[in-house]
Order: C-alpha cells, then sequence, then structure tokens
C-alpha cells in the first residue's frame, strides 16, 4: 500500500478496508463489507494452501479485517496460526487533503512438529 504518511509496523495483534477480494494478487485478501464469515472462511482456506495470508483493508472496514485475524488466530486455529506483522498507513488523495487509513495484516500458518 502507497501512502503519503508515515508506514507504522507492529508485531502480533490483529486486522479490514473498504474494498472486497478481487484476486488480482497471491495470497492477499481485501476486506470489505462483505460478512465477516466469509473472509474468515477464504483466510483459513488460503492458510491452509499458502501457508501465510495478508488482510489488507482501509477506512471503515479496518474493523473487519481486525476481527478477521481475531477469529482466525484465536477461534478457528487456536494456537495454529499467528499474526507475524501489521502494517498502518494513510493515503492521501493527491491536491483534495483527503486522508484514509490503511492496514496490512500479516497471518502465517504454525509448523506443529
Amino acid at each position: 500500500m502507497e501512502g503519503d504518511s508515515e508506514r507504522t509496523s507492529m508485531a502480533g495483534g490483529g486486522g479490514g478496508g473498504a474494498y472486497d477480494t478481487d484476486g488480482s494478487e497471491d495470497g492477499v485478501i481485501y476486506i470489505g463489507h462483505n460478512p465477516i464469515d466469509n473472509y474468515a472462511m477464504e483466510t483459513v482456506q488460503a492458510l491452509s494452501e499458502k501457508g501465510s495470508v495478508t488482510l489488507r483493508s482501509k477506512g471503515r472496514s479496518i474493523p473487519t479485517a481486525v476481527t478477521v485475524a481475531n477469529i482466525v488466530t484465536r477461534e478457528v486455529l487456536k494456537g495454529r496460526s499467528r499474526v507475524r506483522q501489521i502494517l498502518l498507513d494513510t493515503d492521501a488523495a493527491p491536491g483534495i487533503g483527503s486522508m484514509t487509513s490503511t492496514i496490512e495484516i500479516h497471518i502465517d500458518r504454525l509448523q506443529l512438529n
């Protein structure tokens, strides 16, 4: 995500945005206004196939992404996944000064021995 402000990285914790999944990037799920359960199931499926996934969101959908990350890591895959990194940023529209917050939540599936 590109923005005009400082990007903050935080480890741990969980993540969402105003655009929907479009499948354009491998391992990336765009969180929008669909039901939380749909995103949670898609995230679990992506983790089982790829081992890691990134939730991306912006604006008013950020709480949805955080909820999805928490459901997946704390409820569905208890102890078998973790949030590796959270990136926060702001996109600024040129010329008009409008700013929108963005978030990326990177989740990894843990390898159990």
